[in-house]
């Protein structure tokens, strides 16, 4: 029985591969040589590679200060999926609502990114983005106040303009 099953695995495995050749056909020519790469404008990379790193960087001590402050993540969504997930579990409904708000904020802000990367010239794009990040996080200032969690709400839309904007090459 076991050698039937073995056989019949074999088979299913070479007919998932398809068809292969009895004999590969021999080739009198050599393959030409690879051509070496193209240059790249080493500057324009080495600023970029800073520019992505000092984003990151302050998006991680972003998510430590809200956590320390507010108890949620402003560009880890894993992290706040787990946390209203808790408070559903705990029946905590206004904490599940607040990590729902959370997550639909940030992809909110990415969604905003993705549309203006469809329809808008990459000068353009970057003017918007910019002054849109800086409104974001000013309404964070102004509507979040000291103590209420809604400021995090303007600071995921932000983050999530910004980090959607990092992840696609220019």
């Amino acid at each position: 029985m076991r050698a039937a099953n073995l056989l019949c695995g074999l088979a299913l495995a070479s007919a998932w591969r398809g068809p292969q050749p009895r004999v590969k056909p021999l080739t009198l020519r050599r393959a030409a040589p690879a051509a070496p790469p193209a240059p790249v404008a080493a500057a324009g990379n080495k600023v970029q590679k800073r520019l992505i790193a000092l984003l990151s960087f302050n998006a991680g001590v972003a998510d430590v200060v809200l956590f320390k402050k507010h108890g949620c993540f402003a560009t880890m969504m894993t992290g706040n999926l787990i946390k209203g997930t808790c408070a559903l579990v705990d029946a905590k409904w206004a904490d599940a609502r607040f990590f729902g708000f959370m997550i639909v904020s940030y992809l909110a802000g990415c969604s905003g990114q993705r549309i203006l990367d469809q329809r808008a010239t990459p000068r353009t794009k970057s003017r918007v983005i910019a002054l849109a990040t800086f409104l974001l996080f000013r309404c964070s200032d102004v509507f979040g106040g000291a103590s209420a969690r809604r400021g995090a709400l303007w600071l995921a839309a932000g983050f999530g303009l910004v980090n959607a904007r990092v992840g696609i090459n220019p």
